[in-house]
């Protein structure tokens, strides 16, 4: 049996051709680009509990980066992610896998260089 390191390994499962995929990482810039690469690609997220499917009607997101106190004199965070299926909108509710909570995706943006634009309607893909 293999000895057990406390050096913390990264890791990801998508499915390409209906072939699960394991990427292993031990930096998370890396892995998280490589998942990202294999999405445009046509590769689905395999979840914890299910494979999501870019055409299901249900929106499902894949969040790769939190970055939060940018400004020092507010209470700021964001959360980077890519949705996966289904179709994002201002406002609406989402539920976060790991914890269950509800959260309002109230002002979603996109990104570009250094330019903001508020998002109304997102797809995924």
């Amino acid at each position: 049996m293999a000895e057990l390191s406390s050096e913390a390994i990264l890791g990801a499962c998508v499915a390409i051709d209906g072939r699960g995929v394991l990427i292993e990482a031990r930096d998370e810039a890396q892995r998280t680009d490589l998942l990202l690469r294999l999405l445009d690609r046509g590769a689905t997220l395999v979840a914890d509990t299910r494979t999501v499917h870019a055409d299901e009607n249900k929106m499902t997101a894949f969040v790769f980066k939190i970055q939060a106190n940018m400004d020092p004199n507010h209470r700021d965070r964001i959360a980077f992610a890519r949705i996966c299926s289904g179709k994002l909108e201002r406002g609406m509710k989402a539920r976060l896998a790991r914890t269950g909570k509800q959260m309002g995706l109230t002002a979603p943006q996109f990104f570009f260089a250094s330019q903001r634009h508020i998002a109304d309607t997102a797809f995924a893909g």
